[in-house]
């Protein structure tokens, strides 16, 4: 049991708008049977997403006073690569390659 509404809301929310998202849309890339047309469709289809959560979602949940958790920006580290996050609606994440020290970018 969750002991207050402000605690419910930030365990929910905006986990609770990507469900909406996968109940009610149903997505293009769902019935691709190329396995690189299938990841390049999904990642258009989370940035489209991601972006509208940003851009449109956040702000009416601040109107409502909901009282939601967005994740710090950060990086992940898993040798040889570098994974950053970032905010929903920005660039998605970006994947780099730590070889020699070239930083390449991969997504």
């Amino acid at each position: 049991m969750v002991p207050t509404r402000e605690q419910a809301e930030f365990m929910l929310f905006p986990r609770l708008l990507a469900v909406a998202e996968r109940a009610w849309h149903a997505a293009g890339w769902e019935t691709v049977s190329d396995v690189v047309q299938f990841v390049d469709a999904r990642h258009e289809d989370w940035l489209r997403f991601a972006a509208g959560v940003a851009q449109r979602e956040l702000r009416r949940l601040d109107l409502l006073g909901v009282n939601y958790r967005l994740p710090r920006p950060g990086v992940r580290y898993a040798f040889p690569l570098i994974i950053s996050q970032t905010y929903a609606g920005t660039d998605g994440g970006v994947l780099y390659n730590n070889n020699n020290n070239n930083n390449t970018k991969f997504m």
